[in-house]
């Protein structure tokens, strides 16, 4: 590699770096604020923002479905936009009622457990979803992968040592026939 394309490595690299890092420092504030504004600090605002995004996903592939991205894409962003804030601000309410406002005089420690918790059980929610992870991934597995045989891992024993024969097994398969669910 020449010195000039050394330089435009260098610079597209300093570029993914401030912009890494700005995301962290974005990150870092709304930690910061939450905690000096409650005194407590929320795991789930990051997962809040998850399920709004993914109310936005389904609510532009039903308007692409009834049609309206082509007639009107402005008009279906902004629907797009509006569903996804409204759904992740329903989400934020019901989160600071169930798992923040109860335990708002009790201890640092209940309440680093109680956002963990929100944390975990939101994205385990939106794992849980069947279409969800169908939609995303473009898994060809079943939610269930004893309905349908082909697209489960596939077990196999060799001289007692099974572990490195999956992976063997996998890494060197159609990806499409190995199922992780």
């Amino acid at each position: 590699m020449n010195a000039n394309g050394q330089l435009i490595v260098f610079f597209e690299q300093l570029l993914n770096g401030i912009t890494v890092g700005s995301f962290y420092a974005l990150v870092a504030l709304g930690y910061t604020m939450v905690y000096g504004v409650l005194s407590m600090i929320n795991f789930a605002h990051g997962d809040i923002f998850m399920v709004g995004a993914y109310i936005g996903f389904f609510t532009i592939n039903r308007l692409t479905d009834a049609g309206l991205t082509a007639s009107n894409p402005a008009l279906a962003m902004l629907i797009t936009l509006i569903a996804g804030s409204l759904g992740a601000a329903l989400v934020g309410i019901t989160v600071e009622r169930i798992a923040y406002r109860p335990l708002r005089k009790a201890t640092r420690l209940a309440t680093l457990i109680s956002a963990i918790g929100a944390s975990i059980f939101l994205q385990e929610l939106i794992r849980l979803i069947p279409t969800i992870a169908n939609a995303i991934t473009n898994n060809p597995c079943p939610a269930n992968p004893a309905v349908n045989p082909k697209n489960r891992w596939r077990y196999g024993r060799r001289n007692g040592k099974n572990v490195p024969w999956h992976f063997g097994q996998w890494r060197y398969s159609n990806w499409r026939s190995v199922c992780f669910i």
